[in-house]
């Protein structure tokens, strides 16, 4: 099996964060390293092959998932022991996005239209898988409980 050289490594390892682009960036956010979580972020130029690191000035959010919410936004969702949402604007502006009802990680995410976002499974710290789903109203700040999964689920990628 073939596979193509990455010459695009990030600037130091990192595990857990969210990837999403905006503003025709490739953006790596949050995470943890060795030496704990992070708030800052690496943004790809594509053109030169570098990256540049940036602060979000967030709280840490580790195994957090992103989705786009229109052409200039992204929504970070949840985390390990993280029970929020994260609005991240183009123009590197942070806003607190709807709450969750509890910390969800290893979760999916989709954005259904303009407004709502639709996340199932994942689990929640000290618990373990969840079979709940949520629809955020991220434009209204809400976060009303959906259906019940038939089974638990939990992302393993």
């Amino acid at each position: 099996m073939k596979h193509c050289s990455n010459p695009f490594q990030l600037p130091e390892g990192r595990y857990g964060g969210a990837t999403y682009i905006l503003d025709r960036h490739l953006n790596y956010a949050l995470g943890a390293d060795n030496d704990g979580e992070r708030t800052d972020t690496f943004q790809l130029d594509f053109r030169y092959g570098t990256w540049k690191t940036t602060n979000l000035l967030t709280p840490p959010m580790v195994y957090s998932i992103s989705t786009q919410i229109d052409p200039s936004r992204v929504l970070l969702v949840g985390g390990q022991n993280v029970s929020r949402t994260t609005i991240v604007h183009s123009n590197g502006s942070v806003f607190s996005g709807p709450p969750l009802p509890h910390d969800v990680f290893r979760h999916c995410v989709l954005g259904v239209d303009e407004q709502h976002i639709f996340v199932a499974g994942g689990v929640k710290t000290g618990i373990g898988r969840t079979k709940d789903t949520l629809v955020l109203n991220w434009s209204d700040q809400t976060s009303p409980y959906g259906q019940t999964l038939l089974s638990p689920r939990m992302q393993t990628t």
